[in-house]
């Protein structure tokens, strides 16, 4: 192998840079000169099928492809050679837009017509979310098993052999019953919400979670109820705020009666406490005239309030009386 000189090597690379830079600069000669009599090629040809800038897109592409084409072999043809091969290939260019037209043809966005949308709108959107929470609340009201026959055999679509596999101790016959009743029930809800009374029949339940007794279930119920009824949403705050403002008001008394060197309210309760079980045990006791007597000193001692209170809960007075007559 003969050793490369190393003083020839520098002298190759600037042939080849030579020889390069002569091409680049016949090329760009060329891509010019033929420039104008392809464009007059595809007039002819082709007449108004293709507009300004699109013949300057085919003519690039042509212009592309030959010399890819003819890379390697170029230095070896004559501008005529060139020439020839450059007009066929716009010519092939040409004619293969056009049957890319034809495949897919191309129209102004103007004349296309409207694609309608499939999707829903905005009221039906709004109505479908109220609904959902209609549903909601009115299978909240269901009782537990029953609800979730409902559930599992309707919301997700489960043969009734799964239903009854998923729900503990729910045989077929069972499972009949439950889908019997329940749609029976949620017939006769809904029939309540057309007429306007469904607010009427959830009203205990949502008096027994705005006062804070409610249970899980109970809880559950009311709280799917007022997510969609704005008018019991707002019954379930004012009574709410009603009984927080009413024990507010009790413990500013107590405090009250502390700083002005009354007894408290905890000392009244415990009072009251003590009365009443002396109270109790006179009226129940064998003492005769005298017990009794000694009783209603006491109750008398103990004030008209307390005295109220007490015949309450003998049950002399109604629940609501006996808290009318305290407030």
């Amino acid at each position: 192998m003969k050793p490369v000189n190393s003083a020839a090597a520098p002298q190759r690379a600037s042939l080849r840079s030579d020889v390069d830079a002569a091409w680049r600069e016949r090329s760009g000669r060329l891509f010019s000169d033929f420039e104008r009599p392809a464009r007059m090629m595809v007039r002819r040809a082709f007449r108004t099928a293709f507009s300004d800038d699109e013949i300057d897109d085919i003519y690039s592409a042509a212009w592309v492809g030959a010399l890819r084409a003819l890379a390697g072999r170029h230095r070896a043809l004559s501008d005529d050679e060139i020439r020839s091969y450059l007009l066929t290939a716009v010519a092939n260019q040409a004619s293969k837009e056009l049957r890319r037209r034809r495949r897919k043809p191309a129209a102004p966005l103007e004349l296309v017509g409207p694609v309608p949308d499939s999707a829903d709108s905005p009221d039906e959107r709004a109505a479908g979310a109220e609904d959902a929470r209609l549903t909601r609340d009115l299978l909240a009201s269901l009782p537990a098993r029953r609800r979730a026959v409902i559930l599992l055999r309707y919301g997700w679509g489960l043969e009734p052999r799964q239903v009854c596999g998923l729900v503990k101790g729910l045989s077929p016959r069972a499972y009949r019953k439950e889908i019997t009743r329940g749609v029976d029930e949620l017939t006769a809800k809904m029939r309540s919400v057309e007429r306007g009374e469904w607010c009427a029949e959830r009203e205990p339940v949502l008096k027994v979670y705005a006062a804070g007794l409610a249970d899980a279930d109970q809880a559950r119920q009311a709280q799917a109820h007022i997510a969609h009824c704005r008018s019991c949403s707002e019954f379930v705050a004012r009574l709410s705020g009603h009984l927080h403002d009413l024990g507010g008001a009790i413990a500013a008394a107590g405090a009250v009666d502390g700083l002005d060197g009354h007894l408290s309210f905890g000392d009244r309760a415990l009072a009251v406490g003590d009365r009443a079980r002396d109270v109790i045990a006179g009226l129940s006791g064998n003492g005769g005239t005298g017990g009794t007597e000694s009783a209603a000193a006491q109750l008398a001692s103990a004030g008209p309030r307390i005295g109220l209170r007490l015949f309450a809960d003998a049950g002399d007075l109604g629940a609501e009386d006996s808290l009318a007559a305290l407030v």
